[in-house]
């Protein structure tokens, strides 16, 4: 029983998904699915800009005058 029977080595132009080996038994085959194109484009990630909170101003309460006579 061979495992790994056939390695390929990885390039653009070829399938995304390298075989790197498959039991002939069972005729499984497994997919590298590391080695897709889109592994080759760096993703950059975006960083999240962070909301300012407003601060919400505190209403004064007015003081009632008393009536005084």
């Amino acid at each position: 029983m061979s495992f790994f029977t056939t390695i390929k080595e990885p390039s653009k132009s070829s399938n995304p998904f390298r075989i790197i080996g498959f039991l002939e038994e069972w005729r499984v085959v497994i997919a590298d699915v590391c080695n897709s194109p889109n592994t080759w484009k760096k993703k950059k990630k975006k960083k999240k800009k962070k909301k300012k909170k407003k601060k919400k101003k505190k209403k004064k309460k007015k003081k009632k005058k008393k009536n005084v006579m």
